[in-house]
């Protein structure tokens, strides 16, 4: 089933400023309901803030202790993931109980976690709480994904959210990883988009077009690559426009 109504949230168990990091302002929109400008924070409430950093985990780090100096208490890693598991489509929302990058592994607020999946879970989303895998590159194909799944457990994977993670783990505050899936497991990414895209997500030009032209059979890619992401971000904007709030409660 798709989303639908969401129902109230339980009475929160404390209250305390939250700071979320989206790699793409596309992402970010969802959340802040209008475009905001690329690495200057946005206070959507006195408790509630926003980052687009870029992609990428060195721009993801320094996005979350920037986010520091503004006192946040938690930290949020925002925005999609591309599917490892073979039963994810996009529009899926995950919601993970690890982090892991490499050799390292990060876990989320328990309480918090369990409080997000029960609420997008009565809300009729199709939630994950499995494994959240970040890499060092986007796995461009299916045997890249599936080398990805087999070597780490994995569900889902990104680009920040260990950065993020490693950043509030130091400092000893929470973390929350809400992902939603643009690309299934067995999605290509286009080469087109791999090499001629900066790092907000968008088409760096004249070379985005002549790739096309040169490559005419990824734009069938290219165009289920980009219905994935539209159903990730129509699930982030049900869910951030009707239930923002949820992201203080814990």
């Amino acid at each position: 089933m798709g989303p639908g109504p969401l129902p109230q949230p339980e009475q929160p168990v404390r209250l305390s400023r939250v700071g979320v990091i989206a790699a793409l302002p596309a992402e970010a929109a969802c959340l802040t309901g209008c475009n905001i400008p690329p690495e200057q924070p946005y206070f959507i409430s006195d408790n509630l803030l926003v980052l687009v950093t870029g992609t990428g985990a060195d721009r993801a780090r320094n996005g979350a202790i920037k986010l520091l100096e503004y006192k946040v208490r938690s930290l949020v890693s925002w925005g999609v993931a591309g599917a490892l598991d073979i039963s994810l489509q996009p529009g899926d929302l995950i919601v993970p109980e690890m982090v892991i990058h490499s050799t390292q592994t990060f876990l989320t607020n328990p309480e918090w976690r369990q409080r997000l999946h029960d609420y997008m879970q009565k809300s009729n989303f199709r939630v994950s709480a499995g494994t959240l895998a970040e890499a060092d590159e986007i796995p461009d194909s299916a045997t890249a994904k599936a080398h990805l799944r087999s070597m780490t457990g994995a569900v889902a994977v990104d680009m920040e959210s260990a950065a993020i993670a490693a950043v509030a783990g130091y400092s000893h505050i929470d973390y929350m990883a809400i992902r939603a899936i643009s690309d299934d497991a067995i999605t290509s990414v286009p080469e087109v988009v791999l090499k001629h895209t900066d790092c907000y997500g968008q088409p760096v030009l004249p070379d985005f077009i002549f790739g096309l032209l040169r490559q005419p059979d990824q734009i069938k890619l290219l165009i289920r690559l980009a219905q994935g992401f539209r159903a990730a971000r129509q699930a982030l904007l049900h869910l951030g426009q009707t239930s923002r709030e949820l992201l203080l409660y814990r």
